[in-house]
């Protein structure tokens, strides 16, 4: 198989309509649950005008957050989260996805200022905004449908972007601190810098104190950031990855006390779309 042909088998080889309907569901739903866990997202406009001096016009005007009674506001984020939830059934799909997709652009940055400074990708609202935004354009799949390679580069588009934020993370791991991340001392010394006074996740202590829990931790810290290349180019190896990266996020979040918000999005990467069709020179036959 030649590099194009491989290439045309990734993105454009026929798939069927369900991979399109779980991948909006599950972007849908994901984001729906981030926004109604931050119920006070339209307060944040209204805090006292020393909060955005620092806030400078253009970049105001960049995420239209244009002066609005609070009213207006809380229609928004209501009107959000029925967007999200009519995204998440199917109801007029390309109109619900584009509208999710740009309250969730006006209203993510928003929800920086509640979290802590961990970057866009952990706060959860930037993969849903790009991947809402895509399904918007994309073709509206029915169930029944036959396969398509319409239904292919979009799904395959959002799972490249769930793994930009995994190998992004184990890149930027390689580039700023070195090989040295990937070792017990540096893994135990991360665990109790992470431990505040206030809070200490119930598992650090015991990863904090052993040698080997700190080699365990450094290379599942390797394998996470870097294992979910594995089902995105072989599939079938989903129900093997797919729990192993489950249960990482598990212990990062008892060891560290990290939630990763996307981590639902991980379900993309089961073949959904390649179930019931087998490809054969390129031809698409019920089996």
């Amino acid at each position: 198989m030649t590099v194009v042909e491989a290439w045309k088998r990734f993105w454009f080889r026929p798939a069927r309509p369900v991979g399109i309907i779980i991948c909006r569901a599950l972007v849908s739903l994901n984001a729906l649950w981030i926004v109604l866990s931050r119920p006070d997202l339209p307060e944040v406009l209204r805090w006292p005008h020393v909060f955005w001096t620092a806030v400078e016009p253009p970049l105001r005007a960049r995420f239209l957050l244009f002066p609005m009674p609070q009213r207006i506001e809380t229609m928004l984020y209501v009107l959000l989260a029925l967007s999200l939830a009519s995204a998440a059934s199917g109801l007029l799909p390309r109109i619900s996805c584009f509208l999710s997709a740009l309250l969730l652009y006006r209203f993510a940055p928003l929800e920086s200022i509640l979290t802590v400074g961990s970057g866009p990708h952990f706060r959860g609202l930037t993969l849903p905004a790009l991947a809402l935004f895509l399904l918007a354009f994309t073709e509206v799949p029915r169930l029944q449908g036959l396969p398509s390679s319409e239904f292919r580069w979009p799904l395959m588009l959002v799972r490249v972007m769930v793994v930009n934020i995994y190998v992004s993370s184990g890149v930027a791991k390689l580039w700023n601190v070195g090989p040295i991340w990937f070792t017990s001392d540096y893994f135990r010394s991360l665990v109790r810098s992470m431990a505040l006074p206030e809070f200490v996740p119930p598992w650090a202590p015991a990863w904090a104190a052993s040698v080997a829990l700190g080699w365990v931790g450094a290379v599942g810290g390797l394998f996470l950031d870097f294992a979910v290349l594995v089902p995105l180019f072989f599939p079938r190896t989903s129900v093997i990855v797919v729990p192993i990266l489950f249960v990482g996020h598990l212990f990062i979040w008892k060891v560290f006390g990290v939630i990763f918000l996307s981590t639902p999005l991980l379900l993309l990467f089961f073949p959904w779309e390649d179930r019931g069709i087998s490809i054969v020179d390129d031809d698409v036959r019920s089996v």
